[in-house]
């Protein structure tokens, strides 16, 4: 899929402009024909934002009301509406579904839809839409996704909760140490003057509290600088397969 910047007409012959997710300009003219518009000119939009992936929780609601609303006896396009209709929606969400309620009511099969919206849904979903549109069994998929992304949910949240405590400790870890090397043990540094050698470890201990006492904007710029490469490294998709694994 392509991001498309177009230029269209639309019934009233005004000239319109945006930014459409296409297959190539032949999907994209039977897009613009579909909601009354007419291809001008486009070109291939390098840059476009791309949309960001639905949280588990979202995605289990969706799923939910898609199996609920299919097995009370509503057709795909107004469950759809129904949906796209929630009050309690943020505006990405209402505006991703209201682009798949328009494609739906233009003829394109629901799956189609959810893998024209880039990285908004996972794949494992789009994929099993498509497959239960084929069986005819579209309201009892959705509730086994719904019950699966629900789990996923719950249980991200279970390892956030139990990750909690050790990033508390960590922080207090660090700003007692700071305290003391900044600030306690510099209030020795008099006594410590007045005598003729001093061991190793005390030298060594000495000269850390100088440096973090009147550098320690180094040590946050070298914090920050090492977080940001263990966040591109770890961002790597061959390094974070292994480290997952």
């Amino acid at each position: 899929m392509t991001y498309y910047k177009y230029r269209a007409q639309d019934a009233d012959g005004k000239h319109v402009s945006g930014v459409l997710m296409a297959r190539d300009e032949q999907d994209l003219h039977e897009k613009l024909k579909a909601d009354n518009k007419f291809l001008i000119s486009a070109k291939i939009q390098n840059n476009a934002k791309k949309l960001k992936r639905i949280k588990s929780n979202a995605l289990s609601e969706f799923a939910r009301n898609i199996s609920e609303l299919l097995g009370s006896g509503v057709t795909l396009v107004r469950a759809l509406k129904i949906i796209s209709e929630d009050e309690s929606l943020n505006s990405k969400d209402r505006e991703v579904y209201a682009a798949i309620l328009k494609q739906v009511r233009a003829g394109t099969a629901f799956s189609e839809t959810l893998e024209d919206q880039g990285d908004f849904f996972p794949p494992l979903f789009v994929n099993m839409i498509k497959s239960a549109e084929t069986t005819g069994d579209l309201d009892t998929v959705a509730a086994q996704l719904s019950q699966h992304y629900d789990k996923e949910y719950r249980l991200n949240q279970k390892v956030k909760s139990s990750m909690t405590y050790p990033k508390i400790l960590c922080v207090l870890i660090v700003v007692v140490v700071a305290v003391i090397m900044g600030f306690v043990i510099p209030q020795f540094q008099d006594l410590f003057a007045q005598m003729d050698t001093l061991p190793v470890a005390t030298t060594v201990l000495l000269t850390i509290s100088n440096f973090v006492k009147n550098r320690w904007y180094v040590l946050i710029v070298a914090a920050a600088v090492i977080y940001l490469v263990l966040k591109l490294f770890f961002a790597i998709p061959k390094i974070r397969f292994y480290k997952d694994n």
